[in-house]
């Protein structure tokens, strides 16, 4: 269904496949933005922050989202733009690109 508001529009299929259409080309959704190896709990113990709430507000999250971090490893943009706001980091000191199956094999 196109959007009439733009000319380009996306539509999405969410099948077995995870396959996303756009005007006819498929990207896949194989890949997913993690935080490197150990980085947040590296981060929190060089800013000189005690607690896990004091860190989450330094760099501008929820402790929720801080802790759904922590236990999923994904990184948001959201994440990046704050820690990169409080601590200077940049996106590749702090993230990585990983395959999915990658992901589960490492997990």
């Amino acid at each position: 269904m196109k959007n009439p508001f733009s000319p380009w529009y996306i539509t999405f299929q969410v099948e077995k496949t995870k396959r996303f259409t756009m005007k006819g080309t498929v990207l896949m959704a194989d890949y997913k933005m993690v935080f490197r190896d150990g980085f947040l709990d590296r981060a929190k113990r060089m800013s000189g922050l005690k607690t896990d709430e004091a860190f989450a507000g330094a760099i501008g999250v929820s402790e929720s989202v801080l802790a759904r971090a922590k236990k999923t490893n994904e990184c948001t943009p959201l994440m990046l733009v704050g820690l990169y706001k409080a601590f200077g980091f940049q996106p590749g000191e702090v993230s990585q690109i990983k395959a999915i199956g990658e992901m589960e094999r490492t997990a």
